[in-house]
């Protein structure tokens, strides 16, 4: 394990293209950072109850909206279920390319998600987060 790691975030898009984007950016922009990619919800959402709460340190998700299996918003229900200790250590940004006011409003008033970002991310918005 890398001992220089600050941040650890998890990229949850079934966009190959997206998920090299921004898995370029974040090591550009902040390279201390682990990040963690996920093409299909389903598999993320495991991954995060198969570590429950024992994970030492806090991560950021970016979450896309329109994806098969599994889109955001189902993601979402699921991890309201999960314990309280688990999802505490989460913060959920969604990074869309949705410009559809329902989902720019769903995800507003979703008291998981932090904020809803448009796609590409960008070192700017990356870096205020971080903050």
């Amino acid at each position: 394990m890398n001992t220089n790691v600050k941040h650890h975030l998890i990229l949850i898009d079934d966009n190959d293209i997206d998920q090299l984007l921004h898995s370029k950016i974040i090591e550009i922009t902040v390279p201390e950072t682990s990040i963690q990619s996920f093409g299909d919800a389903t598999i993320a959402l495991n991954h995060i109850k198969n570590l429950g709460a024992t994970s030492n340190h806090h991560t950021i998700i970016f979450l896309d909206i329109q994806m098969p299996v599994m889109n955001g918003f189902q993601f979402l229900e699921a991890y309201h279920l999960l314990p309280t200790e688990v999802k505490q250590l989460y913060t959920i940004y969604i990074l869309s390319s949705s410009v559809n006011q329902y989902d720019i409003s769903k995800a507003k008033n979703n008291p998981y998600i932090k904020d809803m970002l448009i796609k590409p991310l960008s070192k700017d918005t990356l870096t205020n987060i971080l903050r």
